[in-house]
C-alpha cells in the first residue's frame, strides 16, 4: 500500500492500517518530516488546533471527538514516558493542552449551533459546560479549580462590558506540528516506510489499462508499484487528481501571530496569556455578523511555549488559482511562501485587539 502525502490523514491512515496488521505500508512525501519537522508545506503542521466537540447537531463529529480525546491524553502519557522521541519532541511536551474552549459574544443570549451543542451534548459531561453569564456557574467553575479569567473573557465582566457564551471544559488544542511528528514516529516503530524528501515527490501515476499500479516520484522518475494507491495529499490533491477540482478547492485563512515580549521583561503577559489562566476562544464565530461590518469570526489561542498568541480571522478566505488541468480549468493550489495578511483581515484582528487585548497592541505581528 501506498500512502501519497504524510500530512494528517496520510499519517493516521498508515497508523492504523499498521495496527491492523498491514505489512507493506510506505509514505511518500516531497518534504522530509523525518528532518526538518512539520513546516507551513501542510495544513497540519499549523502550531496549534483547537480541538472540540461543540458541533451543534453534527453527532458524527461531536463522537470523533470524544473518542479522539482519550488517545490525546494517552499520547501525552506515553512522551512523558518514551524511551526515545523524534528530534522535534521533547518529553515535557505535551501534543495535547486541555485549557478549555470559550464561544462567546459580547450581547446576551447563545446562537442557534451553540444552543443545539448544549440540548445534545452527553449528560455525563454537561457539567463541564459554563454559562458565561450565569454568576452561579462561574463561582462553580473556580471552585473546581478553573481560572477566573477563564470565564471573564478579555476581562469584559471586570470592564463593565457584555459578554455571554459557554466554557467548555472539554475543550482544548493540539500542539498540531509535534502531533504529526509523534504520529510519524510511531508509524516508523510500527514498521512503515518512510519515504520522505524531495526525490519522493509524486509525479505521475503508474496505470495499467484502467487500474493505477503505482507511482513515479522524483526527476528520474522512480516507480514505486503498489496494489492500492491512497492519494492523502490534501490541499495539493487536485493537482494531483484533476478530476475532483469541482470537489475541493484548497484555501488559505487570515491568521496573526503576536510575539510577547521576553517574559523577563512582562511576565505578567506570560503568565495572563499562559494555557493555565487563558482558554482556546471563538469571539462570534457564527450567526450573521460572521460577514458583517462588526467584529466577529474571530478566535485565538494561550500563548506558545515561545510567547507567540495566534489570533485567526474566519472571514471570507483566498484561494490561488495557478494551475490548468488537461480542459484548462484552473485548479487551486496551495501557495507555502505568501507573506502577509488581506488589509481586511488585519484591520478586523487590530479592531478585536484595541477593544479585548488592548495590552497586545503595539506588539510585533507576524503572518
Amino acid at each position: 500500500i501506498i500512502i501519497v502525502g504524510a500530512g494528517v490523514f496520510g499519517l493516521t491512515t498508515a497508523l492504523h492500517l499498521a495496527q491492523r496488521g498491514y505489512k507493506n505500508v510506505t509514505i511518500l512525501d516531497r518534504e522530509a518530516y523525518d528532518q526538518t519537522g512539520y513546516t507551513s508545506a501542510a495544513a497540519s503542521a499549523d502550531r496549534n488546533k483547537i480541538i472540540r466537540a461543540s458541533y451543534g447537531t453534527q453527532k458524527l463529529y461531536e463522537n470523533l471527538a470524544f473518542k479522539a480525546l482519550d488517545l490525546w491524553e494517552e499520547w501525552n502519557s506515553e512522551i512523558r514516558n518514551a524511551s526515545d522521541l523524534p528530534d522535534s519532541l521533547f518529553f515535557n511536551d505535551r501534543l495535547w493542552d486541555n485549557c478549555g474552549f470559550v464561544r462567546a459574544g459580547e450581547l446576551p443570549g447563545l446562537d442557534p449551533q451553540e444552543t443545539a451543542t448544549q440540548d445534545g451534548f452527553p449528560e455525563a459531561l454537561k457539567d463541564t459546560q459554563y454559562r458565561l453569564s450565569d454568576e452561579s456557574r462561574r463561582k462553580d467553575a473556580q471552585m473546581n479549580g478553573i481560572a477566573p479569567a477563564k470565564l471573564d473573557l478579555f476581562d469584559r465582566f471586570q470592564r463593565g462590558l457584555g459578554l455571554d457564551g459557554i466554557f467548555d471544559g472539554t475543550g482544548g488544542y493540539v500542539a498540531a506540528d509535534k502531533s504529526c511528528s509523534w504520529v510519524l514516529h510511531l508509524c516508523q516503530k510500527l514498521g512503515v516506510q518512510l519515504k520522505l524528501g524531495h526525490q519522493y515527490a509524486f509525479t505521475e501515476f503508474i496505470r495499467q489499462g484502467s487500474k493505477i499500479v503505482g507511482v513515479k516520484t522524483g526527476v528520474d522518475g522512480t516507480p514505486f508499484l503498489a496494489d492500492l494507491v491512497i492519494v492523502a495529499a490534501g490541499g495539493w490533491t487536485p493537482s494531483i487528481i484533476p478530476e475532483i477540482t469541482d470537489l475541493l478547492q484548497t484555501t488559505a485563512g487570515s491568521v496573526a501571530k503576536i510575539q510577547l515580549p521576553p517574559q523577563t521583561e512582562r511576565p505578567d503577559l506570560w503568565k495572563k496569556y499562559s494555557s493555565s489562566e487563558f482558554p482556546c476562544w471563538s469571539w462570534r464565530l457564527t450567526g450573521s455578523t460572521m460577514q458583517g461590518t462588526e467584529v466577529g469570526g474571530i478566535y485565538g489561542f494561550p500563548r506558545t511555549q515561545d510567547g507567540l498568541i495566534k489570533i485567526g480571522f474566519r472571514g471570507t478566505k483566498w484561494t490561488n488559482m495557478a494551475y490548468s488541468n488537461a480542459e484548462g480549468r484552473l485548479i487551486s493550489y496551495p501557495t507555502t511562501s505568501a507573506e502577509g495578511l488581506p488589509n481586511k483581515a488585519l484591520d478586523k484582528i487590530r479592531e478585536f485587539c484595541r477593544e479585548n487585548m488592548p495590552d497586545l497592541v503595539g506588539l510585533p505581528i507576524s503572518t
